[in-house]
């Protein structure tokens, strides 16, 4: 089921560091639709001023849509800020180049942008007109950030406690000249996305900040949806898939607690069904695998799940089975 409303966005693409406007994050994601609805060609976008303003859903001139592509062409961003990796990391433009003529644009778009729109390993399901009824570019961040933690289960957005920098990135926001005072950070981003977001969208947030000493280090969002039908849980599986998400939160707690699921640079990684964690057996001793490699683990794992002696194909395919009965027994239709 496709529903219009909705774009489909790589988390690499919503974890970036970029500093764009609220329209500019708009007519991004309008860019995002438009090639996931195949309708590039050789790398390119023929559309027009009247169909942006469509789907953003305000109305701005050739003019102010020439000021905000300037400013896209020139940014350079920052991809997949929540990567901790130290020997991995990508800087790259968004838009190749723009043309204009009596109002119909031509947009020639970067090859690994159009890469990770159409074949990313990890993505978000998003409303557009949900999204453009914020007003702050810090809302559009903020909710985009926490969809893209979802859990199947629809009860909790598990967003990672986060350094106070790498938030600051995360909103596109300049360490070093924007936002020093960390009472404007709280009063003019935190707390006006917060309340945008409980106001306007599908899921209620708030959050935590935590001290180094004297100084603020940590913020945590804690987020839950507003409602949590079985309806909600079972359209975001259609957008991912529904079959690894039962895996790794039904048959991976029941079948493999405490068991080898599988290794990274040669050490054993262990599951733990304490909140789904990992934990990579070294002979120095034990770490936590962070949130976006235990998610390449988990895929990794549930590509090469008959491989591994706790397996049962017979016992997966029943959870699957049950799990589709029971919400259907609960009142979900297809």
């Amino acid at each position: 089921m496709i529903i219009k409303s909705d774009i489909v966005k790589n988390n690499a693409l919503i974890q970036i560091n970029a500093n764009l406007s609220i329209n500019e994050q708009k007519i991004f994601n309008f860019i995002l639709f438009c090639v996931r609805e195949k309708k590039l060609k050789d790398n390119t976008l023929l559309t027009s001023v009247s169909e942006i303003n469509k789907f953003i859903g305000i109305y701005i001139n050739h003019k102010q849509i020439r000021a905000n592509f300037s400013n896209m062409i020139s940014t350079t961003i920052e991809v997949d800020i929540l990567e901790k990796d130290t020997v991995k990391w990508e800087l790259s433009t968004l838009i190749r180049k723009v043309k204009y003529n009596d109002g119909y644009i031509s947009i020639l778009l970067e090859d690994e942008l159009v890469k990770n729109i159409l074949e990313p390993n990890l993505y978000t399901h998003l409303d557009f007109r949900l999204i453009n009824q914020f007003k702050s570019k810090f809302s559009i961040r903020v909710y985009e950030l926490a969809m893209s933690y979802i859990s199947k289960k629809n009860i909790y957005v598990q967003l990672p406690k986060l350094e106070i920098d790498t938030f600051k990135l995360l909103m596109g926001i300049d360490i070093k000249n924007q936002y020093t005072r960390f009472a404007h950070l709280k009063s003019k981003v935190i707390d006006k996305a917060v309340s945008e977001i409980n106001e306007t969208s599908n899921i209620k947030i708030d959050y935590t900040l935590i001290k180094s000493g004297n100084k603020y280090s940590h913020i945590k969002f804690h987020t839950k949806f507003k409602n949590n039908n079985l309806e909600n849980n079972f359209k975001i599986m259609e957008y991912q898939n529904p079959t690894l998400l039962t895996f790794i939160d039904d048959y991976l707690p029941k079948y493999a607690n405490n068991k080898i699921v599988g290794s990274l640079n040669g050490d054993n990684i262990i599951y733990s069904k304490n909140n789904n964690s990992l934990t990579l057996k070294q002979n120095i001793g034990d770490t936590i695998l962070k949130h976006d490699v235990k998610m390449d683990i988990f895929i990794k794992c549930y590509e090469d799940r008959e491989n591994f002696e706790w397996f049962n194909k017979l016992d997966f395919e029943q959870i699957l089975y049950d799990e589709k009965e029971k919400a259907y027994a609960d009142g979900f239709k297809k």
